[in-house]
């Protein structure tokens, strides 16, 4: 396991902040760069992730908590469906130069927005990320902290 994992996982407690690996933060290595609203919403699922962004599993947060997030306060199901098809569209390619290999995949897998409770404010939002995304992830020793407030808020959208 890369040391950006680790640092994620040992920040966890703090919610202000958002560990990401340096390819990430650099944006080098990314195809059809999503929106700036989108990459907004990249963030807050790194975020929320955190130590376990290389990890093959689900990961979830509800409408309504990232709502409470000052300048991300406008989403509805209708709207971050959007933000989440670009997300998919992106396309990440990570050089090897030691292993002399370049793998090209997605920042992720799938994500599903299940709204059946809607109507009480409860829409779930779950997404996995793309195999080469965790494992950039996994073998990052590099990586950026970011102020949350500062990525979403500062930025304008």
């Amino acid at each position: 396991m890369g040391k950006t994992t680790e640092v994620a996982a040992d920040r966890a407690y703090d919610q202000t902040k958002t560990v990401l690996p340096k390819e990430v933060a650099q944006g080098v290595y990314m195809q059809h760069a999503p929106s700036l609203a989108a990459l907004k919403l990249m963030h807050l699922m790194i975020g929320t992730a955190g130590g376990r962004m290389a990890d093959d599993v689900r990961h979830e947060f509800r409408l309504s908590d990232i709502k409470k997030i000052d300048g991300i306060d406008n989403h509805s199901r209708k709207s971050i469906i959007p933000l989440f098809q670009e997300l998919a569209a992106a396309v990440l390619t990570v050089d090897d130069p030691v292993k002399m290999t370049t793998t090209i995949g997605g920042l992720m897998d799938g994500a599903k927005v299940d709204y059946r409770h809607e109507v009480s404010g409860d829409v779930l939002v779950t997404w996995y990320f793309g195999r080469t995304f965790r494992e950039m992830a996994a073998g990052s020793n590099h990586w950026a902290i970011l102020d949350r407030q500062g990525v979403i808020v500062k930025s304008g959208v």
